[in-house]
């Protein structure tokens, strides 16, 4: 058996840097949504979604979408009934995929989770 390390260094955008792209979205981020970005704003699930939209074709959400709705029931709501918070896990996910080298590739497509309906698909900077 071999073993082998693999590394990868992951831009982690801060709470600043999000509201300063999605204003909106700041007091959410700051107040109640904390736990979603700070749940987020990792290197595994920078990899989750970008391996959802590589590999399965799907929006980087789909990656992460199962930890998200799991996290906001431990926190005591239903993510299928707020639109703002599944919004806001989008831009999240958007900060985090072009702060990696991301863009939008202008497709929307189903997000395979009961708690989402439809999300952006990204693609690597060209």
């Amino acid at each position: 058996m071999h073993s082998a390390t693999f590394q990868i260094e992951v831009q982690l955008p801060s709470r600043e840097d999000f509201v300063a792209k999605y204003k909106p979205y700041g007091p959410w981020v700051n107040g109640p949504g904390k736990f979603l970005f700070d749940l987020l704003m990792t290197p595994e699930n920078f990899l989750r979604a970008r391996f959802a939209t590589e590999m399965g074709g799907l929006p980087a959400v789909a990656g992460v979408a199962h930890l998200c709705d799991a996290a906001a029931r431990e926190q005591g709501f239903e993510l299928r009934d707020d639109k703002f918070a599944k919004q806001a896990i989008g831009a999240i996910c958007c900060v985090l995929l072009e702060a990696n080298g991301f863009e939008k590739s202008g497709e929307s497509r189903a997000i395979p989770h009961p708690a989402f309906t439809k999300g952006t698909v990204y693609q690597e900077k060209k």
